[in-house]
């Protein structure tokens, strides 16, 4: 099985098109993004709608999880919270249910599939750990 792994789309959705675009031309099977569909750019509603629609599934990023709590928008530099503000002013209900409902991992065909650090964490990243603690994350 071809899988098609995309990530951090970023509310672009003229570039998240040519990709899509890209990618029914590759004879792929699959297609799954691995968050951060939302934020600095200016469409989230347009991007969350054509993911919907062509059924990719979907998990949380770190974009996502501070749209939904702001106790997560700690590690955000100025200019992500000023575009998370309008990301939130974008959204309408119906995406923020569906943004509530996406899980911190998916595994698909035996891979596990984060955003941010397996098992499961959209807010830390491998290259903000020791070599001792990736060691430990994957034995």
């Amino acid at each position: 099985m071809r899988i098609a792994m995309i990530s951090d789309i970023h509310s672009n959705f003229e570039a998240f098109g040519r990709c899509m675009e890209d990618i029914e031309q590759s004879g792929v099977d699959r297609v799954v993004n691995l968050g951060d569909a939302i934020g600095y750019g200016p469409q989230p509603e347009e991007v969350l709608d054509l993911l919907e629609k062509k059924c990719i599934p979907n998990i949380l990023g770190n974009h996502e999880l501070a749209v939904l709590d702001k106790k997560y928008r700690g590690d955000f530099s100025t200019q992500a919270l000023r575009s998370l503000e309008q990301t939130l002013k974008y959204l309408t209900s119906t995406s923020m249910r569906y943004l509530k409902s996406l899980p911190l991992c998916r595994e698909l065909e035996g891979a596990l599939m984060v955003h941010g650090c397996p098992p499961d964490s959209p807010t830390n990243y491998l290259n903000h750990m020791s070599f001792s603690e990736i060691k430990e994350t994957f034995t």
